[in-house]
């Protein structure tokens, strides 16, 4: 890759961070699109939530799912994410798998269809859990809060919702706009269906799990 390549797609990813950290996501799909039209393909390596990967064509394609979603192209942003899902798979990259697993669920709950995305989150909880990754178990734990929450498993939600707040604490995360505002709803929803006094019992029940022991809630069947 050029110098020149290299300092464009650094200049491309800031550009595409900065639209989507303010919720400004249509500037964010442009650049990308202009300067790179022939070169974007979904990524199949893994992924840093730090960012300390460089930029690449690749990586700049799976923004663009990040974008499409955001901007509400499901239709697009599944077919990125499957074209990703299948190339990792290819390779056996356990770390993008988990990562694309991620998304995929994050618009099949946009698409309203919980079973589907129940499904895939907690897939890409699984291989989080043999990687260790926190931030990613963090975002599927999130996940199955919302579906849980859409399901009508108020208390299961609310749980999660404890769990996710703790673990991002720990972690010094704070989410996106878009994604604090999806998380909100969600949480009002539940908070609304359980009441004030349950809602924080529950919560408060989460936030004293330990990761490993919120995994196992998760994943464990039929559990409210």
């Amino acid at each position: 890759m050029t110098v020149r390549l290299q300092i464009d797609l650094q200049v491309v990813s800031m550009l595409g961070r900065a639209g989507l950290a303010t919720s400004d996501c249509p500037p964010a799909y442009r650049p990308v699109v202009i300067l790179f039209p022939h070169e974007i393909s979904p990524v199949a390596g893994g992924r840093s939530a730090r960012g300390t990967l460089p930029p690449s064509p690749a990586r700049c394609g799976r923004g663009l799912c990040d974008v499409a979603e955001y901007v509400g192209d499901y239709e697009r942003a599944t077919a990125l994410q499957s074209e990703s899902l299948a190339l990792s798979r290819e390779i056996g990259n356990k770390q993008g798998i988990a990562f694309v697993l991620r998304n995929l669920s994050r618009v099949a709950v946009h698409q309203s269809d919980c079973e589907r995305a129940a499904v895939y989150f907690q897939e890409s909880l699984i291989l989080c859990r043999e990687t260790g990754d926190p931030w990613l178990s963090g975002q599927c734990l999130e996940g199955l809060a919302r579906t849980a929450s859409v399901e009508g498993y108020h208390e299961r939600a609310a749980r999660l919702i404890g769990v996710v707040a703790a673990l991002y604490e720990a972690l010094g995360w704070r989410p996106s706009p878009f994604d604090q505002a999806l998380h909100d709803r969600y949480a009002t929803f539940t908070r609304a269906n359980l009441g004030e006094a349950s809602f924080e019992e529950m919560s408060a029940e989460g936030q004293a799990m330990t990761l490993e022991q919120a995994i196992e809630y998760a994943l464990a069947p039929d559990v409210q």
